[in-house]
């Protein structure tokens, strides 16, 4: 896969992993905890915040679907604009 520069406003994680995807990677689950801070959540609701990860992540997810499904593989780009094709 090589070096992954990711300089995404948000949803980096997904880049990467939709990359070790193209790259025929496969992941493990590791038996670890994941501490996160719960500041947009106080400031702007539960239910709000909720709703603006998961339109974020079916935009990403859906650009990418696109992309695979023209028959080109996904990379994420340096400029974290997403997936783009090889």
């Amino acid at each position: 896969m090589g070096l992954v520069r990711v300089a995404a406003p948000n949803g980096e994680d997904h880049l990467l992993v939709w990359a070790a995807h193209a790259a025929g990677l496969k992941l493990v689950r590791l038996d670890a905890v994941l501490q996160t801070s719960a500041r947009k959540y106080a400031r702007h609701g539960w239910s709000r915040t909720t709703m603006r990860h998961w339109r974020a992540t079916l935009l990403q997810a859906y650009t990418a679907w696109r992309r695979m499904r023209a028959g080109r593989t996904a990379r994420v780009t340096e400029d974290g604009s997403g997936p783009k094709e090889v």
